[in-house]
């Protein structure tokens, strides 16, 4: 089960969607429009966390618990959001000895 993060697009329309039933030209705004909608994404596999940038300036933190949730939750972002706005911090890794 994935938490509540706050986001009604999350919680009310993408999470009850069959994946092969989605249409993202379902969920595109107005042009005039003035709900707040994701400008962007950062993805930190190191810490299994998601910062969601807002077109208000809002942010939000979402923090995975296992590597599980994690993945379901990477899965439907790049299943849902445009690749353009997706942005991975770069891994750490131990350089070997």
């Amino acid at each position: 089960m994935i938490p509540d993060h706050g986001f009604a697009w999350y919680d009310s329309e993408v999470s009850e969607i069959p994946m092969e039933d989605y249409n993202p030209n379902d969920y595109y705004l107005d042009e005039d429009s003035t709900e707040e909608y994701i400008e962007s994404i950062l993805v930190d596999i190191n810490k299994r966390s998601f910062c969601l940038f807002g077109s208000d300036g809002n942010e939000r933190n979402v923090e995975s618990d296992s590597v599980e949730e994690f993945m379901v939750v990477l899965s439907l972002i790049r299943d849902v959001v445009d690749e353009e706005i997706i942005y991975y911090v770069e891994p750490l890794v131990e350089a070997p000895n």
